[in-house]
């Protein structure tokens, strides 16, 4: 049910596509790498242009057997282990996304009938330095997942005042005994896409079809 078109940037990373639905239009930024400079660089470049609501969707590991590949993570807390954060805030050891914006996506995840885990991720520069101990360390310290940009994007939107917010899907495992199981093309990886997709597009299009409140 969408029209989409692929917008040339020209001036900015990676590929702009525009979703167009019942009168309205949602941007996805794709394709522009990986990590968190990447991903803040983005994220200025859309807040300069005048965006107010951001929904991160992409994938992360689990640190957690309660947590499958597919499964769908709303995420309201992240772990600094990164650094571009720390150009954005002063240190802390974790930092949260916009309360209102997440709040509205676990609502509405709830009245699709969802199925979701809320918790904290671990955000590293470092894939490949993704340790045993670290691991286990983070893992007992709260953090359900591990991915590479939350943290930056948290940041980002509290200094420059937008609402963010981080909706994933699990795509790999780093709790198996034998070691990290990767299935970033699987089949339940590419179906949890879909669905954080639908529901990032949906909540998207309400709050640009919904007239702000006066003040």
């Amino acid at each position: 049910d969408n029209v989409r078109h692929i917008v040339p940037n020209g001036k900015f990373f990676g590929d702009t596509i525009v979703f167009e639905r019942g009168g309205g239009r949602i941007a996805l930024a794709a394709n522009f790498g990986i990590g968190s400079p990447a991903a803040a660089v983005i994220l200025e470049d859309l807040i300069a242009l005048g965006t107010a609501h951001v929904i991160s969707i992409g994938t992360t590991g689990t640190l957690t057997e309660d947590l499958a590949i597919g499964d769908v993570l709303l995420v309201d807390r992240a772990f600094r282990d990164e650094g571009t954060s720390h150009h954005y805030l002063p240190p802390s050891p974790t930092i949260t996304p916009d309360d209102a914006l997440t709040t509205a996506l676990a609502e509405r995840l709830a009245a699709q009938n969802v199925p979701h885990a809320r918790g904290a991720v671990w955000t590293t520069d470092a894939p490949y330095r993704e340790t045993l101990d670290e691991v286990r360390s983070f893992a007992a310290r709260g953090a359900c997942a591990v991915e590479m940009e939350a943290a930056a994007l948290f940041a980002v939107g509290q200094a420059r005042n937008a609402a963010v917010a981080s909706l994933l899907t699990i795509s790999d495992s780093l709790v198996d005994p034998e070691g990290w199981v990767p299935s970033f093309h699987g089949d339940a990886t590419l179906a949890g896409l879909d669905t954080v997709f639908d529901v990032a597009f949906e909540h998207l299009l309400q709050c640009i079809q919904t007239p702000a409140a006066p003040n």
